[in-house]
């Protein structure tokens, strides 16, 4: 009985060993795609400026269509809403690809298939930031 246990306990130790090596792997991961994404929201940035007047017509419709706290929500971007409304963050990112914003269709693609993620909601507002200025 005791190599039973001395068995047990030794797999467990390489179990937690293992878990605890691919979370850190996980999390590596996690800040190098977050890193990637962040860059990728720059160059949306630059790309909405770039095509302000040809988003403007498309942002206005699709602002039109959207709910009210979302509307909101576009004046005024900030995190905290997006944490409170996990919802918001898929309907926003599908508003983004709809206007053309480079990169939005990925992440609404990613959220769709995942449903909300916390961690995505600052990149979300990066996102936004460019098309909430052409609403003011």
């Amino acid at each position: 009985m005791d190599k039973v246990k001395g068995f047990a306990l030794k797999a467990k130790e390489k179990g937690s060993a293992v878990a605890a090596a691919a979370k850190e792997k996980g999390s590596a991961a996690m800040e190098k795609a977050m890193e990637k994404a962040k860059e990728s929201a720059g160059r949306a940035k630059e790309k909405v400026n770039e095509k302000r007047d040809q988003l403007r017509p498309k942002l206005q419709e699709a602002y039109g269509k959207a709910d009210p706290g979302l509307q909101e929500w576009l004046r005024k971007p900030h995190v905290e809403y997006l944490r409170s409304n996990p919802k918001a963050m898929i309907a926003l990112c599908t508003l983004c690809a709809a206007v053309g914003v480079p990169g939005a269709s990925t992440i609404s693609t990613c959220l769709s298939l995942m449903g909300p993620v916390e961690a995505l909601a600052p990149l979300i507002v990066m996102f936004a930031e460019p098309l909430a200025a052409m609403l003011v």
